[in-house]
């Protein structure tokens, strides 16, 4: 940063140099240094459409969403960053309640730009967030038809896929970003874990999820899917260990404190078991059967009274 402000005292209208201090500035969470220096570059250039784009970003780490969203929409369809733009504007209307509009707007952006798997994202992102799950599908085979070699758009297809409750046709979509990209951790895990659920092909399972958890060690989702496989096979102290590990890196996860009070109800750890199932009773209480788990302890508690 230092350097940076004295190259601009020699030369003030040295382009990346100023680019560079904001980007510096921006990592230091100097933001409204960043603001100031990005808003000095366009005013003498206001068709710099990156230091737009920058500062539209800057914007929206001061969770300043209307300014944001004002240098989005001054990207023009000519310029590279024009989906990109659209995609952050998109999820900032979403954020505001505006979804249909988001979703006008991705439609429109899309007839600009027919190929950008950004955008098909996005729509779909946008169409699944307002429960319009078949456009949300159609939009995703429509993104892999223009650009197949987005591994993102076939997870996202796998994922709702499992979200409808298709997951072998989620596996599928897993298995052609894994000839794309064999060490693709997200879709290892999402086969491991979907054999791991439906307790089949265990030691496979097991394998892909430790090979996943090689190539992203420390991820909480997948020391989850690790721990759930050990449940499956019986290999509770093991389930326990890894499921305690993967709630302490993502303590606000419901779904993974389900999965640690099952492994300790069934180590006979009522009490852990009871408080694991209230904690995701309380971060999700629209989730499928933690009352009736909850309910059930205490029934097992009254027993043994």
């Amino acid at each position: 940063i230092q350097t940076l402000e004295e190259v601009l005292k020699l030369d003030s209208r040295n382009r990346e140099a100023r680019i560079t201090l904001a980007l510096a500035y921006l990592e230091t969470q100097k933001t409204e240094r960043a603001i100031e220096e990005l808003n000095a570059l366009l005013a003498g250039a206001p068709n710099d459409h990156e230091a737009r784009y920058f500062l539209g970003g800057a914007y929206e780490e001061q969770k300043m969403a209307g300014e944001a969203l004002a240098q989005y929409e001054r990207i023009p369809s000519a310029s590279p960053l024009y989906g990109s733009a659209q995609v952050r504007a998109g999820y900032i209307l979403k954020g505001q309640g505006k979804t249909a509009e988001a979703i006008e707007r991705a439609r429109a952006a899309l007839a600009e730009k027919k190929s950008d798997a950004a955008l098909y994202g996005l729509l779909a992102a946008l169409y699944e967030a307002d429960g319009k799950l078949t456009e949300a599908e159609a939009t995703l085979k429509d993104g892999i038809a223009a650009a197949p070699q987005s591994t993102d758009l076939r997870y996202r297809l796998g994922m709702l896929y499992d979200k409808t409750g298709r997951p072998d046709e989620g596996i599928r979509e897993m298995e052609h970003i894994l000839k794309q990209e064999p060490d693709n951790p997200e879709a290892l895990n999402f086969i491991g874990y979907s054999w791991a659920d439906r307790g089949m092909r265990l030691d496979e399972a097991e394998a892909m999820i430790r090979k996943a958890l090689s190539l992203k060690p420390g991820d909480g989702f997948i020391t989850d899917s690790l721990g759930w496989v050990y449940f499956r096979k019986n290999r509770i102290d093991e389930a326990i260990k890894y499921l305690k590990e993967a709630a302490a890196i993502l303590p606000e996860d419901a779904a993974i404190a389900d999965h640690l009070g099952e492994a300790y109800e069934k180590a006979g750890r009522l009490k852990e078991a009871r408080e694991q199932y209230e904690k995701a009773l309380k971060l999700k209480p629209d989730m499928k059967g933690l009352q009736e788990k909850i309910d059930r302890l205490e029934a097992k508690a009254g027993g043994k009274r």
